[in-house]
């Protein structure tokens, strides 16, 4: 269902290939970190974005961000064919430290990818679904 939902989301799934191709240095850090005050600004917005849940799907089952999309962490790696390439992704867990691990994965794919730091324990927006 989740993986289902991404697919929809996404035109291009070569893996990040394109965007790859236009990272300068791969020592520098491409991913840029938010608070999730910002990330509340983004999702009052349009969703020019594409919103990923790395948390465990027990966990997303009893709370996520409305239009999030729910791939574990640990099964980032084997599923990254089903992420959009050209399209930024921000991450988000509960804490940040999950999050913070699958945007330097990512990143490191050529994915553009941000991170929300704090993750949900500091998200006091209108886009929790329960």
């Amino acid at each position: 269902p989740a993986h289902d939902k991404l697919r929809l989301l996404s035109g291009n799934m070569s893996g990040g290939t394109e965007y790859n191709k236009e990272r300068r240095h791969a020592e520098e850090p491409m991913f840029q970190n938010i608070s999730m005050k910002q990330l509340e600004a983004m999702l009052n917005g349009p969703r020019d974005f594409v919103l990923l849940d790395v948390r465990g799907r027990d966990e997303f089952a009893r709370g996520h961000l409305e239009g999030a999309v729910n791939i574990p962490v640990d099964e980032l790696e084997g599923s990254l064919f089903l992420l959009p390439t050209g399209r930024r992704i921000i991450v988000y867990c509960a804490y940040g430290g999950h999050s913070m691990m699958a945007a330097r994965y990512l990143d490191s794919r050529g994915y553009p990818v941000t991170n929300a730091n704090g993750g949900l324990s500091y998200y006091r927006g209108t886009h929790l679904v329960r």
